[in-house]
């Protein structure tokens, strides 16, 4: 294998096994982690022989890869033109973000009720690492601690089918949501509003923390809205 497995286990799901991975699971999750991360731009063609010999798997489990990504809503598989990384439209970014805003407060209030003493501390340094990275402008590990950050709090809720469905929805989102990251004032208001996630979390205060977890992403929405038009074509590339 060309990639390093230890650099995207981190990003998996809980319910994802843990070791070994399988060569098909391999695949799945770190071209998951490409196409979140940008590193695979939105409706780019995903050329299954140079992936296979990139990551150094035979065509097979590269296949079955594509099609747990086109399962999870981040790729589309058509039978003559090939698969490419999904680029959704305003519509379906809507639906996903209403979907978002019953869900992820739910699972914000279960978290934040059952929220033991050492998961906030580990949203506490979450925290200072958002506070670094947006000082920073390193966008990219920003998105990767903005969705351990959602991810942690919803975990607490321990209600495995839940966060399954909120962690395929907000993969789908999150591909194109993270292109608002290098917006001027974006980050710095987004990182406001997770710290007073954050103090509601440690106050134990549920539903506080699950109206302002509405309210966070209510305002992603209509700021990625706002900008989709002027962001999709200087983002995306199609084949």
């Amino acid at each position: 294998m060309t990639g390093d497995v230890r650099a995207i286990r981190p990003q998996l799901a809980r319910a994802t096994p843990a070791v070994p991975l399988s060569m098909s699971e391999y695949v799945t999750a770190l071209l998951r982690d490409q196409i979140l991360h940008g590193q695979r731009p939105l409706g780019s063609r995903l050329d299954q022989r140079k992936l296979a010999e990139e990551f150094g798997v035979s065509v097979v489990p590269l296949r079955e890869g594509l099609r747990r990504l086109e399962a999870e809503g981040l790729v589309e598989v058509h039978a003559r033109r090939g698969a490419f990384v999904s680029m959704p439209g305003a519509e379906e970014l809507r639906e996903l973000s209403t979907i978002r805003q019953l869900l992820d407060p739910l699972a914000t209030e279960k978290g934040a009720e059952r929220m033991s003493d050492a998961a906030l501390t580990h949203l506490a340094r979450l925290i200072e690492d958002m506070r670094r990275e947006t000082e920073r402008g390193d966008f990219d590990a920003l998105s990767r601690v903005d969705r351990e950050f959602h991810l942690s709090i919803y975990e607490q809720a321990d209600m495995p089918i839940l966060l399954q469905l909120i962690t395929n929805l907000r993969d789908r989102y999150a591909i194109v949501s993270r292109l608002c990251m290098d917006i001027p004032d974006y980050s710095s208001r987004s990182l406001r509003e997770h710290e007073q996630i954050y103090e509601a979390c440690r106050k134990r205060s549920p539903q506080l923390a699950a109206d302002l977890m509405r309210q966070h992403l209510s305002f992603a929405l209509d700021t990625l809205l706002a900008l989709l038009p002027a962001l999709l074509p200087r983002l995306t590339t199609r084949e």
